[in-house]
């Protein structure tokens, strides 16, 4: 059971975000991380092509690109501040930082990744709520993921030290086996039991990975890569094609 602001610390309460159910403790704060973490948030207009741009001529908007709390803490708050710092040290040629940055992404999102996968399944915390606290926990973590697959795609762009590169798709690749590594685990969970408590959350995710799908297929079409970025970018959309595939058969009622 994770300790209290595990994923995100609380905030003051703000415009436009509910009080969910009456769950408390490190319910509570995962459910606010939810909330705060998959708040739809319009992305750089089509024609931009700054550094790390995740924007693709295909996606006039994206969602889950960004975290709107102040001050996130625990791993998908340090996750998130390493990835802006990777992606600022790669734009100010400051390799060696870069590099190190995109190892703390990996190992927050690791940490993430643990914390989520031991919430599934797990009962209510709270006795006054049914709510169980593994959705939230499970979706916060996905979007993190999702997130990094957007801003590292982006990354690739001019890149030719083989060291980055090499940093680079190794982060990516090891975001995409976890990610497929806990949607198995909830695949694998009862139709008619614990899968229902993620059908709807993950319902609502399907389109980001069309949304990665098209960011990947756009940078390969467009973006100064180098042959080592270009073949890991297109492992990536081969990866994120069949995990596509994956989700829609059984949570956009293919299954």
């Amino acid at each position: 059971m994770p300790r209290r602001n595990e994923f995100y610390e609380q905030p003051a309460p703000q415009p436009g975000v509910a009080t969910i159910g009456r769950a408390s403790g490190p319910v509570a704060a995962l459910v606010l991380a939810l909330v705060t973490t998959v708040t739809p948030v319009a992305a750089p207009g089509a024609g931009s092509q700054a550094f790390g741009s995740t924007q693709s001529p295909a996606a006039s908007h994206s969602v889950w690109t960004k975290p709107v709390l102040a001050r996130p803490v625990g791993p998908i708050g340090r996750a998130d501040t390493a990835l802006r710092q990777a992606v600022s040290s790669l734009h100010a040629h400051h390799y060696d930082r870069a590099r190190a940055s995109l190892r703390t992404v990996g190992t927050q999102s690791a940490k993430a990744h643990v914390t989520a996968t031991a919430l599934i399944g797990a009962p209510p915390t709270d006795p006054e709520s049914d709510e169980p606290p593994g959705p939230p926990a499970v979706l916060a973590t996905l979007s993190l993921d999702h997130r990094i697959g957007m801003r590292l795609t982006g990354a690739f762009q001019g890149v030719r030290r083989d060291a980055v590169i090499r940093a680079l798709r190794q982060t990516l690749s090891s975001t995409h086996h976890r990610r497929d590594t806990i949607l198995d685990r909830l695949i694998a969970l009862p139709v008619e039991g614990a899968r229902a408590d993620y059908e709807d959350g993950m319902a609502d995710t399907l389109g980001t990975y069309d949304q990665e799908r098209r960011t990947i297929a756009a940078a390969l079409r467009t973006h100064r890569l180098s042959r080592p970025g270009t073949v890991a970018l297109r492992h990536a959309l081969a990866r994120v094609r069949a995990t596509s595939k994956k989700v829609n058969r059984v949570f956009g009622g293919g299954e």
